[in-house]
């Protein structure tokens, strides 16, 4: 192995970061460091699982297609390179031999396989490192909107939540859908934020260009984006928690229907009137591949959308709690049967330190939390709907844990009383 590549990569990568330190307080600065460390590290795994565990998989599949595409650019007239770009974005190309893939996520894949090999000498290490770095970026862009709305005491659990995570370090460190996608939606959830406080240009640009990327990997986040930024909307208008009316709840609603509708209009197939047809069609799929962990709850015979939603509440509960301990046959289902069971765990604690309604204040008075809270909702059905497998739903979930982890740690924590004529309840400052 070439090691110069990498170790170029590792260098400029903590040297960016380096830069953006002093946004972080000094008890920050150890697990930001530490956290992009891991990933460097996740890095070299997946590269070597892939190739000497599993011997083959996606990231080797893209990486191969790459090899091709890059060599046509390296030695060819500039034209492969246009080629190789409208391959990404997923328009008509013309190569020498056919592309698996091509006009879908698969080929915008291989496309960037073939752009990092350019870039990095043909190293698939340097190339992972590189891309572990982004979606680092994404997680510390989540992390950054947590800290701000939830205040200083709780810094260290959403470090952890956001950051820390096992299977979103290790899935997003490689040349693989979730980390591209993991990388641009933290940035739109921070483009989000940015915009509600009034910085209406950046916002837009960095939401529509990370969007796109969503758009080109996985379309079906978008959705749940939209569904997050109801829930965002309705808790900025609902400070405190303790205004929480009929109306708002249905402005809230509102904002994240004409999201969902515009969206179906750009993307048809995720579309509500065609949602339940996608599920039936991968639910379908799936039955006919092998596999050790594969499990079956719906019915691909049902291609109506009440035939599909009847599983919902299933679809969730797998997506959040599943696999479990005693369901493990490897040990990379060992390392997200611990993750799930920890979160299951630290749910049944926050369900038993809050009341019904002190946790629907809190729910729904803090725009990050709120986000949260219905983005996995419609992620979590969504991807257990359209998964059949223990192993690809360990990883297609990933978006939905720098999300979901830090809510859950946060509610979990232990609770600070407050004096009595203290303001209006916030997070931030009722627990440690």
């Amino acid at each position: 192995m070439n090691l110069l590549a990498p170790l170029v990569v590792i260098a400029l990568g903590f040297l960016v970061l380096s830069t953006q330190l002093k946004r972080f307080a000094p008890s920050e600065r150890s697990w930001v460091v530490g956290a992009l460390a891991l990933h460097v590290v996740a890095a070299f795994g997946q590269v070597w699982i892939t190739n000497y565990y599993y011997r083959g998989g996606d990231m080797m599949f893209y990486f191969d297609s790459g090899r091709f595409l890059e060599a046509a650019m390296s030695n060819g007239p500039s034209s492969a390179t246009s080629e190789v770009f409208k391959l990404l974005v997923q328009q008509d190309n013309v190569f020498s031999r056919d592309v698996e893939g091509s006009g879908s996520s698969t080929g915008s894949m291989s496309a960037l396989a073939a752009f990092c090999l350019l870039l990095f000498g043909g190293s698939e290490y340097a190339s992972c490192i590189a891309i572990g770095g982004l979606s680092f970026s994404g997680t510390l862009a989540t992390y950054m909107v947590f800290r701000d709305q939830l205040g200083p005491r709780l810094r260290t659990r959403l470090l952890i939540g956001t950051l820390g995570m096992p299977s979103v370090v290790f899935w997003t460190s490689g040349l693989l859908k979730e980390a591209f996608a993991m990388a641009a939606l933290g940035w739109m959830i921070l483009a989000l934020a940015w915009v509600v406080r009034g910085r209406w240009a950046l916002g837009f640009a960095v939401m529509v260009l990370t969007g796109f990327i969503v758009s080109l990997m996985k379309p079906y986040i978008l959705f749940a984006f939209a569904a997050g930024a109801g829930g965002w909307f309705l808790a900025a208008r609902n400070p405190g928690g303790r205004g929480l009316t009929f109306g708002r709840l249905v402005l809230g609603f509102i904002v994240a229907a004409l999201g969902l509708v515009a969206l179906g209009a750009v993307f048809p197939s995720f579309s509500p009137a065609n949602i339940a047809d996608e599920a039936a069609r991968m639910q379908q799929v799936g039955q006919t591949v092998d596999g050790g962990s594969n499990y079956s709850f719906g019915d691909p015979a049902s291609r109506g959308i009440v035939g599909q939603l009847a599983f919902a509440p299933i679809a969730l509960v797998f997506a959040v709690f599943r696999p479990a301990i005693f369901e493990v046959q490897n040990s990379m289902m060992l390392l997200n049967a611990l993750e799930t069971t920890t979160l299951t765990a630290l749910m049944f604690i926050a369900f038993r330190r809050w009341s019904g309604r002190e946790l629907r204040t809190e729910l729904t008075s803090i725009p990050i939390i709120s986000f949260s809270v219905a983005f996995t909702l419609v992620f979590g059905v969504a991807v257990g709907l359209g998964s059949t497998n223990l192993g690809t739903l360990s990883r297609y979930r990933v978006p939905m844990l720098p999300l979901l982890a830090p809510l859950v740690l946060v509610l979990a924590a232990p609770r600070r009383r407050e004096a009595p004529a203290a303001a209006a309840p916030q997070m931030g400052a009722r627990s440690g």
